[in-house]
């Protein structure tokens, strides 16, 4: 009896996929590679056939995706097609190098959350990956004025709405009591671990609070 991991149609999307893996191996650093792969692993994971399908896409959109030049004259209306992050920078990859896709790239860098400093230049992936930023596997492509235009509308609502985490206790009861507010997600996940109780909620930007989110 063949199990799901030995079946035909598996085993040939295995395949697919570690040959793509090794295609564009060196678009990732190093942790996050080994972390891909074993997610990709039938025997390890149960979202093996999601990685997998991803490493082949990845492969083809990188294979397929401008190099240097191609796409100098289109200013915002160039196609972002990589995705880099770490901590509060971001990568975003316009033009793969002419030779070997990851020397000497190009695209749009801010650092430090510093959307008024960004700029668009070269970039060595190479280097990126040695710092240890990350490949963003769930990014969609879209133009760079599409990224500069998300980046200002998030900006905005933070103005307003500069600590949309919200720890509360007794959420939709007469009682309900907010117990704290925070910037991020995670420190909100914090307080709450840390308070052995409680909600987390989001407010919105009208002042609405929801778990929905």
């Amino acid at each position: 009896m063949q199990t799901a991991a030995t079946q035909p149609g598996t085993l040939t999307l295995l395949s697919e996929g570690i040959t793509a893996g090794h295609s564009i191996c060196h678009f990732f650093n190093r942790s996050q590679f080994l972390a891909v792969v074993m997610a990709s692993d039938p025997k390890h994971s149960e979202e093996a056939e999601f990685f997998l399908h991803k490493l082949i896409d990845l492969a083809q959109q990188i294979e397929t995706m401008p190099k240097t030049y191609d796409q100098e004259d289109q200013g915002d209306q160039a196609t972002v097609h990589l995705h880099y992050f770490l901590g509060d920078s971001d990568w975003y990859i316009t033009e793969k190098d002419m030779d070997g896709g990851i020397e000497q790239a190009f695209g749009y860098a801010i650092l430090n959350g510093d959307d008024e400093c960004a700029e668009q230049g070269y970039i060595s992936i190479q280097e990126l990956t040695a710092c240890g930023a990350e490949l963003d596997l769930y990014f969609t492509p879209c133009t760079l004025g599409e990224i500069k235009a998300k980046r200002r509308q998030a900006g905005q609502a933070e103005m307003f709405n500069p600590t949309p985490w919200v720890l509360v206790n007794n959420a939709g009861q007469d009682d309900e009591d907010i117990v704290a507010d925070f910037l991020t997600f995670a420190e909100a996940v914090t307080a709450k671990k840390e308070a052995g109780d409680g909600d987390i909620m989001k407010r919105l930007d009208d002042g609405t609070l929801t778990t929905e989110f």
